[in-house]
């Protein structure tokens, strides 16, 4: 914690603002407008590959957790969300994969005027997992060796409504991926395969509200990415750098009360240079559906997605496409239930570098016991395939985990309880 705090001053000084925001606004208001639902967890966790590796080494683990997430509705129309979590994983026998993690979200949003919205945001998040389908990060489809990897976050948007039927936003976000070794001793002939990057990521659009069902409008993004030297490698030994434009029509639309459907079309144009010193300049076409469609007790969501990625998990840009979909329970009640299941293929844009497919599936069983505990049992399967038989890998794990919510439904905790926000991202 001690490392954290000197690391990353500003994710401290936005906890201590944010604390200081709620201590000044007063007992008999914040008993109005603030929603804290702290909760601790206690999981137990098999995995038949707990280094993400060829040959794979099974284990149990025990994880132990505590999450503070705090909501405050502002005086001015707009809300702070503030978000803590800090957990510890303890092996039974590989003692050299025993580590601490942290979670921290931030997000401040106040309208200053009706038809106007400003909104602030920041994430930090320290941990070795993969293959998180809830948090829709292409990167996670794929599998290389345990790392540690720090994700920071920080972020800001404006958005207008300029008239009736049209509306503006524009944003900026920086974003700084770093991976590490979790032990030293792993094989450095693949751990070169892994690359960080950094930089910023500005986008903008319109839109215009067709009817009460649809909306339709253009966006424009620009990310502008340093790339990690990788450390020991002789090849990928120098800074490189990525430049990405993207374009787009989207389209919005309303089946009725049961269908709700996005769609997103457009091109895109890489430049810069990789850490090998090969120019990067690809162009390509983008695209994103999603669609939602709501029964009388389920919820089925369908997705897919076309579109550029830096240089991360494994070394080299590329291209990766993406197809699921996820069928979950909508009733309130004691029981709650998910299954999910995705696909990916990432294309290199190196054509010496081998194309990798992933698959991802799993899901959740939740049995609310009583009013402050919940018994929630979990499964997630990854299985990944290449030519290249270094990175072809398996890894599946079952949890069941036991949640405490000491606040339960209480007027200051809220009824129901916050979303899980282990499971977020």
């Amino acid at each position: 914690m001690e490392n954290f705090v000197k690391d990353h001053p500003l994710v401290v000084r936005w906890v201590t603002a944010a604390a200081v925001v709620l201590w000044i606004s007063g007992p008999a208001a914040a008993q109005r407008r603030l929603t804290f639902n702290p909760y601790l967890y206690l999981e137990q966790t098999y995995t038949n590959n707990a280094g993400f590796t060829t040959l794979g080494q099974g284990d149990y683990y025990t994880r132990a957790a505590v999450v503070l997430p705090v909501s405050y509705d502002l005086r001015r129309q707009g809300n702070l969300f503030v978000s803590y979590e800090y957990f510890v994983d303890r092996y039974n026998d590989l003692e050299q994969f025993d580590k601490e993690g942290h979670r921290f979200n931030l997000a401040y949003i106040i309208k200053p005027t009706q038809p106007s919205q400003f909104r602030i945001g920041a994430s930090y998040t320290r941990r070795d997992d993969q293959g998180r389908i809830g948090s829709r990060l292409q990167e996670d489809l794929f599998l290389t060796p345990r790392l540690r990897r720090e994700i920071l976050r920080v972020g800001v948007g404006y958005r207008r409504q300029l008239s009736a039927t049209w509306s503006s936003s524009a944003g900026v976000t920086y974003a700084d991926y770093d991976l590490d070794r979790v032990i030293s001793s792993q094989d450095d002939n693949i751990l070169t395969a892994v690359q960080g990057r950094s930089g910023w990521i500005y986008d903008a659009s319109v839109g215009k509200r067709l009817s009460e069902r649809s909306t339709t409008g253009f966006g424009y993004s620009y990310s502008d990415f340093t790339l990690d030297p990788v450390a020991g490698d002789p090849v990928f030994n120098r800074e490189g750098e990525e430049q990405i434009h993207s374009a787009y029509w989207f389209w919005r639309y309303t089946f009725g009360p049961l269908w709700r459907l996005d769609l997103r079309l457009g091109g895109y144009k890489r430049e810069g240079f990789s850490s090998d010193g090969r120019p990067l300049d690809r162009e390509g076409g983008i695209a994103h559906v999603s669609g939602v469609r709501s029964f009388r007790r389920t919820e089925l969501e369908v997705f897919g997605s076309y579109a550029p990625t830096s240089e991360g998990l494994l070394r080299g840009t590329s291209t990766i496409t993406t197809v699921g979909a996820a069928l979950r329970d909508i009733t309130p009640g004691r029981w709650d239930w998910e299954i999910f299941g995705q696909t990916g293929r990432r294309d290199p844009a190196d054509p010496a570098e081998d194309e990798v497919d992933a698959i991802v599936a799993g899901g959740y069983l939740q049995w609310h016991l009583q009013r402050l505990l919940t018994l929630r049992l979990s499964t997630l399967y990854q299985e990944q395939r290449s030519d290249n038989f270094l990175i072809d890998l398996s890894a599946y794990r079952v949890s069941l985990a036991l949640y405490y919510f000491p606040l339960g439904r209480t007027r200051i905790g809220g009824a129901p309880a916050v979303p899980f926000a282990d499971f977020e991202e």
